[in-house]
């Protein structure tokens, strides 16, 4: 997906900062491990566009 992205971003000429996130593979529901993706996630996007 990310070399999807990257192209993309070069086929448009754009100079923004492109990224993706690794996830853990989970047997099964978590909700745990859900909360401490998606906070992890937020925390990511949140200090993306703090930068920007």
């Amino acid at each position: 997906m990310a070399y999807r992205a990257l192209k993309l971003r070069e086929r448009l000429g754009a100079s923004f900062a492109v990224g993706h996130v690794h996830t853990p593979r989970v047997d099964g529901y978590d909700a745990d491990a859900e909360r401490a993706m998606v906070a992890q996630i937020r925390n990511v996007v949140a200090a993306a566009v703090a930068a920007t």
